[in-house]
C-alpha cells in the first residue's frame, strides 16, 4: 500500500491480516517511522503505473510510468518485488517505460521509484502483475491427438470398443 503522510513527526504503522476460512488472522504492529517535514521551494510529485493485464511467463510486457509534474525530468527505476529492473530517463511529456519480461510466474508487486529532480520530489507507485506459467503445448512425439485408433484416452476407449465385438 502506497502512504503520502499529510504531516510530519513520528507514526507508527500496524499491519492486521483479516484471515479467511484457511489462515487465521495475524498482526504486526508497532513499526516506528519518523516523517520528515517537506522541504521549502520543492514541489511534490505523483507517479502512476499502468496496470497490466495477466501474462504468460516469457512474453514481453511494455511497463508505462507517469510522473507529474510532466517537466520533471530526471530518473525513474522499475521493480519486481525488491528486484531492481532497469533505470530509465523520464522524457518531456512526463513518461518512462520499460520493456519487461517476466522470469518467475505468480503475482508480482511491480513498481516505479522516481528519484525526484531539481526542486521536484521523487515519487512511488505500484502494480499487482498475474504471470501464469508457460501453456504446456502437445508433443507431435506421442500418441496423443493423432487421430489413429486407439490412441488417446478416448481413443482407447473407442479402441477397445472394437475388441469386444460392440
Amino acid at each position: 500500500m502506497d502512504w503520502t503522510p499529510s504531516i510530519d513527526g513520528a507514526r507508527t504503522i500496524d499491519a492486521r491480516y483479516l484471515g479467511n476460512d484457511a489462515v487465521r488472522p495475524s498482526e504486526a504492529a508497532g513499526l516506528s517511522v519518523n516523517v520528515a517535514a517537506a522541504e521549502v521551494g520543492k514541489t511534490g510529485s505523483t507517479t502512476t503505473l499502468d496496470p497490466v493485464a495477466m501474462t504468460t511467463l516469457g512474453q514481453s510486457i511494455t511497463l508505462r510510468a507517469v510522473v507529474d509534474p510532466a517537466d520533471a525530468g530526471g530518473q525513474l527505476t522499475f521493480f519486481d518485488g525488491a528486484v531492481a529492473l532497469e533505470t530509465v530517463s523520464v522524457g518531456a511529456d512526463g513518461v518512462a517505460t520499460y520493456v519487461w519480461t517476466p522470469t518467475t510466474d505468480g503475482e508480482r508487486s511491480v513498481w516505479a521509484d522516481y528519484g525526484g529532480e531539481g526542486n521536484v520530489l521523487g515519487s512511488q507507485a505500484s502494480i499487482q502483475v498475474v504471470v501464469s506459467s508457460a501453456v504446456d503445448v502437445p508433443n507431435d512425439d506421442d500418441d496423443s491427438g493423432s487421430g489413429a485408433p486407439g490412441t488417446g484416452s478416448l481413443g482407447s476407449v473407442t479402441g477397445s470398443l472394437g475388441a469386444l465385438g460392440g
